[in-house]
């Protein structure tokens, strides 16, 4: 049987790492599609310090013989969100410039203070894939987001603040690496 495996690198869970202890109020996007509860986006960006933005993304493939869906995820390190243009404002500060969308986030403030990596598997006969599905971000005092793969041809992300939808991806989609 042949394996594919597909998870973030080292550097990625590092970069990740540099979340702690800082609060995270926004996730900007070029664009959003909100469905009800679904909130999806090609990619979402958090600002960090310095005029930086820590960029999550996921793409999507097949595996070769029994066309398997996986996703990757990638985390990276940016100037700006992709596709959203930043500079100088009307008042001469720098920051992100319209048109962009944006995810405004509750936490009363606090900082994220634990990021854990979610993986999924599925096996056929033949083949078989593991991939990292889901980033999972909690702020002290325990409120939680989710950015998980879009299971959809048009890849993204799916985001999500329930509760109830974060508690069904943690049972199909164990830890996989947890910074803490």
């Amino acid at each position: 049987m042949q394996r594919f495996t597909y998870t973030l690198e080292d550097s990625a869970v590092n970069t990740l790492r540099g979340l702690l202890g800082r609060p995270v109020y926004n996730l900007y996007t070029s664009s959003l599609e909100v469905d009800g509860d679904r909130v999806v986006a090609p990619h979402y960006s958090i600002p960090l310090p310095g005029g930086r933005f820590l960029v999550v993304q996921s793409d999507w493939g097949d595996t070769p013989r029994e066309a398997i869906d996986y996703h990757v995820i990638g985390v990276d390190v940016s100037d700006s969100p992709p596709g959203v243009e930043v500079g100088p404002g009307e008042d001469g500060r720098v920051g992100i410039k319209a048109p962009f969308s944006a995810v405004r986030l509750r936490h009363g403030g606090a900082a994220i203070s634990e990021v854990s990596v979610r993986v999924f598997e599925e096996v056929s006969e033949c083949e078989g894939v593991r991939y990292d599905a889901a980033i999972l971000f909690e702020y002290e005092g325990g409120t939680q987001f989710l950015l998980e793969v879009n299971d959809s041809i048009s890849g993204g992300l799916r985001y999500t603040g329930s509760s109830t939808d974060i508690a069904q991806v943690c049972l199909r989609c164990p830890e996989r690496i947890g910074v803490r």
